[in-house]
């Protein structure tokens, strides 16, 4: 259709029929037979010191696979999650890494992953770690955050406050003071969380001999995705590939890299207590990423009026699975405890970003 008949014309949308046969390619398509679970235990303390993580009772629960903390796995990672840039001058901002070591700065941070051969099992374990922590002052009101004397989440910063920008035209003064009306008002912005049909979700298989990482993920960016994968785990940005299939909505909250995407390849390099060096599937339970903590669980029925210990969150969930040369992972956002269809078909054409 030319351009000149595109006004006011109706218009159909090319990808609704496959979207609407049920026949559309999403993350949750891709197969997964087999999968080990994977839990991510998550901090219950907005701001606390981990002392100790005692994790020999999960360690030998039925069915656990392996259990890491994040001074487990903190040598896989070369660099921190990305902050995106505000082009303000002198800009401070922390180290993010997808897990905590010695400190935790939010309900819900990753602590500990737990990998076993069922969710239940996964789950169960995780309730056998002795997480010792110490609580410090939380910082949970942004006024208060950079009033004197308020508690510092990131010591080497100096302070909570990331920059203070203050830009000026013309004599403000006198523009007041010769105003016929002068207006003071405060202007609170309400939060904001995006909410799609179809939660994240992440499908990785890394070849641990060839080194290559290729990565199936509900994300907006994939191109950004695949860069910073080479950058925080240290592969050659040439043997990594993103594809980003069907998406099922994402509003803003799919333009930034997860650290469940991250998460997904560390726990590969862990060999099964068989002591044989075949992979097993695994997949990672949810995740804290942009649900508060009101639904403690995947299920339906398990709505809750108040934060979980087992699970702050239902938003996320990672899959990760082992196989011969193959890993793969998942991690999904959820905003509400349903199930829901998401995946990527062979015959499928996505969006993919790799090198060479």
């Amino acid at each position: 259709m030319a351009i000149s008949t595109m006004i006011g014309a109706s218009i159909k949308r090319r990808e609704d029929p496959e979207l609407i046969t049920g026949t559309g390619g999403f993350v949750d398509d891709l197969p997964q037979t087999g999968l080990v679970q994977m839990y991510v235990v998550r901090s219950t303390e907005p701001h606390a010191r981990i002392l100790g993580i005692d994790t020999a009772r999960a360690r030998q629960a039925d069915g656990v696979l392996a259990v890491f903390t994040g001074k487990e796995l903190a040598s896989e990672f070369q660099s921190p999650l990305p902050v995106t840039v505000s082009f303000v001058p002198e800009k401070k901002y922390p180290a993010h890494y997808p897990i905590a070591t010695d400190r935790v700065r939010y309900v819900g941070e990753p602590v500990a992953i737990v990998l076993a051969q069922s969710r239940a099992a996964a789950e169960d374990a995780a309730e056998r770690l002795d997480i010792r922590y110490e609580s410090l002052p939380p910082v949970v009101d942004m006024e208060k955050a950079i009033a004197p004397g308020a508690p510092v989440l990131h010591d080497e910063l100096g302070s909570n406050l990331a920059y203070d920008v203050k830009r000026a035209g013309g004599d403000i003064e006198a523009a007041f003071r010769d105003a016929d009306v002068r207006i003071s008002q405060r202007i609170r912005q309400q939060r904001l969380i995006p909410v799609a049909v179809e939660p994240r979700g992440v499908v990785a298989d890394y070849k641990p001999f060839a080194n290559t990482l290729t990565v199936w993920s509900s994300t907006q960016i994939p191109h950004f995705v695949k860069v910073w994968l080479a950058v925080i785990l240290g592969i050659p940005e040439s043997q990594v590939r993103v594809v980003a299939p069907d998406v099922g909505g994402g509003f803003g909250s799919k333009i930034r890299v997860y650290p469940e995407e991250v998460l997904a390849r560390p726990p590969t390099m862990v060999a099964p207590r068989s002591g044989m060096w075949r992979w097993q599937p695994a997949r990672m339970a949810p995740c804290w990423a942009c649900a508060p903590p009101s639904i403690s669980t995947w299920a339906p029925t398990a709505a809750s009026s108040g934060p979980s210990r087992r699970s702050p969150c239902s938003s996320c969930r990672v899959r990760t699975s082992y196989r011969p040369g193959m890993v793969a992972a998942s991690a999904s956002t959820r905003t509400r405890p349903l199930r829901m269809p998401i995946g990527a078909p062979a015959d499928r054409k996505p969006l993919t970003s790799s090198s060479g």
